[in-house]
């Protein structure tokens, strides 16, 4: 048996459901886990750590954009994308995505908790 599910207006509703939602406590889970996949990205990355520069620029920003709250992990370095994804010299030593995916179950659970 197959079904299809169709919503209508799904920005709509999406909005909707956000409007609901203490923002507060979801800007609060936000920062939280903005903080675990940066410090996890500084204690667990697999470049070559000569300066510290780059360790040292990973942090996380919060962010509202058009009423939509964000939650973003930077590395301020310009070289940063090349570590992370490689050149056509260098391989790449991701340290960011591989941070996001050891986290993942526990950023989909405080953030459950927090839309409630």
């Amino acid at each position: 048996m197959k079904f299809e599910v169709k919503v209508m207006n799904a920005e709509e509703v999406a909005r909707s459901l956000l409007e609901k939602v203490d923002k507060s406590k979801l800007s609060e889970a936000l920062q939280y886990c903005g903080e675990l996949v940066a410090n996890y990205a500084k204690q667990n990355h697999t470049f070559k750590n000569r300066t510290g520069n780059l360790q040292k620029s990973i942090h996380r920003e919060a962010h509202d954009v058009a009423g939509v709250l964000e939650e973003w992990v930077i590395a301020g370095m310009p070289y940063a994308s090349f570590v992370e994804f490689g050149t056509s010299r260098m391989s790449a030593r991701p340290y960011l995505v591989p941070a996001l995916e050891a986290n993942r179950d526990t950023i989909v659970r405080v953030l459950s908790e927090a839309i409630k």
